[in-house]
């Protein structure tokens, strides 16, 4: 069960019972947005002949906008040793926050009546450990984990890893464990799986105001991708869409590339490049199944099954997106397969829909027939995705080509084109509907 408070102060109903607490950082103990704004005045001293700077960045920000980028652009003097610049004077800039009164003498109450007091943070180290010596938390505690410290952002929540490491340094039950946060979106899907106490925060002035998960108005989508960035070229701007719309999108990478067939170098290059494409869209969390490229057919198929219904078990998806299943390369094929069994509708959560996209370069590739043709169905409008599109699929600098290669940027934009066309719009995707339960 998750409790829900609008004060910080009120927590104290809900965690008489417990003997270790644990807090989220941003917007839970202090407010987020004096953190942008502090980021944002470093990146002004930078640019320092730009009118407003501060200001128009925070416009932009809460437009919802890529705040440097439409500076930059607007100002005409974008370049990417320059947005650099400003990344790197946000990122790393010594943040002006505080904790208000209220919250230190909350700290003070639980670090003397309870055992145990830790935080859980997502972010970037640099950031987040910033963020942590500005506030003067490690006073209060010593217990902190940063999540992307475990390995990356996959590790962030609702990752429980962070979660699991903290009981086990405890050494006390999940049951008399309890965290607090802001963020229904991902806050509470470890602590309530492990079986421990949540309190939601309901920060009114937050960034994040979203209901609990169970809104009917707030969507978990998965995209089933068997190699890495084919997730991008078929679903990208939904992806894109989904994620700025509040809804809550997963991706699975079925394969990887091993050697000799693959350098550990290159494999090693497009891991980081999947890492950070995702990271750049938002995407709550990445599953790496880590099955051979190229020799998905020598992977016993229950076992391939298995692994994609495991996925689908712990995320509960309301629409999944799988590879065409007249798709050219042969892991597309039995990806395809292995997961229409797993999103059989047997189950007491049933997924609401189920589509397949097309994958420049594999699916216009294939034998043309009726079986293998790709005619779809249903068009998502991405219009205002396009460019977020095409940047998330730039960070694959091992994938993408130059035109008039399918897999250049040029190639992308001009098939959201002709799909949008199709339905008069700027830009879509396209999808074959398989599934759609009413």
């Amino acid at each position: 069960m998750i409790n829900k408070v609008t004060r910080l102060a009120d927590i104290f109903e809900y965690i008489g019972e417990y003997e270790g607490v644990i807090f989220d950082l941003d917007d839970t103990l202090y407010p987020e947005s004096d953190y942008v704004r502090s980021g944002y005045r470093e990146i002004a001293k930078v640019l320092n002949t730009v009118s407003q700077a501060e200001k128009r960045l925070w416009s932009y920000f809460t437009d919802g906008k890529n705040a440097i980028d439409c500076l930059l652009e607007d100002e005409g003097i974008y370049s990417g040793e320059l947005k650099q610049r400003c990344l790197e004077a946000y990122r790393f800039h010594k943040p002006a926050i505080t904790l208000t009164r209220e919250v230190k003498e909350i700290l003070e109450r639980i670090k003397a009546e309870k055992s145990y007091l830790g935080i859980i943070t997502d972010g970037r180290p640099e950031g987040q450990r910033a963020k942590i010596k500005a506030l003067g938390l490690e006073t209060y505690t010593t217990d902190i984990i940063v999540t992307d410290e475990l390995g990356g952002i996959q590790y962030r929540k609702p990752c429980p890893l962070a979660f699991e490491q903290m009981q086990q340094k405890w050494g006390i039950p999940y049951s008399k464990m309890v965290y607090i946060g802001d963020n229904p979106r991902k806050d509470f899907t470890a602590p309530e799986k492990l079986g421990m106490g949540a309190v939601w925060f309901w920060n009114a002035g937050g960034l994040y105001k979203e209901q609990l998960r169970g809104n009917k108005n707030m969507k978990k989508i998965l995209v089933i991708a068997p190699h890495a960035d084919d997730e991008i070229l078929g679903v990208g701007g939904v992806m894109a869409r989904n994620i700025a719309e509040g809804n809550e999108v997963y991706v699975c990478v079925v394969t990887h590339g091993e050697e000799p067939l693959f350098p550990g170098e290159l494999v090693d290059k497009l891991r980081g490049e999947t890492i950070r494409a995702h990271e750049f869209l938002g995407i709550t969390k990445t599953f790496f199944l880590e099955y051979p490229a190229v020799m998905l057919e020598n992977v016993p198929r229950y076992k391939l099954n298995q692994s994609i219904a495991d996925v689908i078990a712990e995320v509960e998806p309301d629409e999944v997106y799988l590879p065409h299943a007249g798709d050219m390369q042969k892991d597309h094929q039995l990806v395809n397969e292995a997961a229409m069994v797993a999103v059989r509708p047997k189950n007491a959560r049933k997924i609401r829909a189920v589509y397949a996209y097309e994958t420049l370069s594999e699916t216009e590739w294939n034998i043309p027939n009726t079986v293998n043709a790709f005619i779809p169905t249903v068009y998502r409008d991405i219009g205002a995705y396009i460019e977020t599109k095409k940047k998330a699929l730039g960070y694959f600098t091992t994938q993408v080509a130059e035109f008039p290669n399918p897999r250049s940027l040029e190639a992308v934009e001009a098939l959201a084109r002709y799909r949008g066309s199709t339905v008069g719009a700027n830009a879509a995707e396209a999808f074959v509907l398989i599934r759609e339960i009413r």
